[in-house]
């Protein structure tokens, strides 16, 4: 294409509009509208526990389900899973649940102002269709069948720990300096009134630890984590304190703000790493 303006021309090369792909012919069956910033909230919170692996598709993207009043999004990559629903919503009846994909989300999240009100979500056999402002984008759903992720939410958990969400957020990103950088563990041992957050990378001959106030009611343990996973899950709660609620020191715990939002549920479970019986 060839531009001209008063000071100046401009080559730029370009396709012939007959090669350009067609949009896809997509038949709707079902319609439902939701409010732009509650729907963007929901995808912030979920899009980062995605696997980004390739050992099973269906958790390479977000699961969405449209349930009768009630709107759910879904992620998990086998360490980590969240799990946030809001009930505030105009849905008038179960139309079923989509695993959708990151780069379409990604592109809705790029592209939406807080000016966009309403957003239209249209579902078809192969995709979900996102109207919003001067905006449509298309998402050809992600083939599969998605986990019975209620299955792995542990109803046990009775050990409760409340903790500052920042102390602890700060602690460990100075401890997890002194982790091994192949394993990325770090030890929080829970006690009545404190937790301990250490670690140790026995080749290098480092290890650092610190005491963070906190309340805890249960059993004497010690934990293992991936730091960069436990920072995730810190990052994404809103609330100046948190809850963990513990089953074991290799069972899954589960993670809540000390309060949720109004009509909304949020819950991340994060997975421990075993620790051998000289780190114990």
């Amino acid at each position: 294409a060839n531009i001209k303006t008063e000071s100046g021309e401009y080559m730029i090369a370009g396709e012939n509009e007959s090669e350009f792909p067609e949009l896809p012919k997509v038949e709707i069956e079902y319609e439902v509208e939701i409010e732009g910033k509650l729907f963007e909230r929901m995808i912030k919170k979920s899009i980062f526990a995605v696997s980004s692996g390739e050992v099973r598709s269906s958790l390479m993207g977000v699961y969405i389900q449209l349930l009768k009043g009630e709107l759910r999004a879904v992620a998990t990559d086998g360490h980590r899973l969240v799990k946030i629903v809001n009930k505030g919503v105009n849905i008038q009846k179960d139309i079923g649940g989509f695993i959708t994909s990151p780069k379409a989300l990604n592109q809705f999240l790029k592209n939406k102002s807080d000016d966009d009100g309403i957003i239209k979500i249209s579902v078809s056999e192969n995709y979900l269709v996102f109207s919003f402002n001067n905006y449509v984008i298309y998402s050809r759903l992600i083939e599969g069948t998605y986990p019975e992720y209620e299955n792995v939410i542990p109803k046990d958990n009775n050990n409760k720990l409340t903790v500052e969400k920042g102390p602890m957020e700060s602690s460990v990103k100075r401890i997890s300096i002194f982790s091994n950088k192949v394993t990325q563990q770090i030890k929080i041992k829970l006690m009545e009134t404190s937790i301990e957050i250490s670690s140790e990378d026995v080749d290098y001959g480092k290890e650092g630890k610190e005491l963070i106030p906190a309340e805890y009611k249960g059993e004497d343990m010690v934990i293992g984590y991936n730091y960069g996973y436990l920072l995730d899950v810190l990052e994404h709660m809103d609330t100046e304190k948190i809850m963990f609620n513990f089953g074991g020191p290799t069972s899954a715990g589960l993670v809540y703000p000390i309060k949720q939002e109004k009509d909304e549920d949020i819950l991340i479970l994060i997975m421990p790493i075993k620790l051998t019986e000289e780190e114990d």
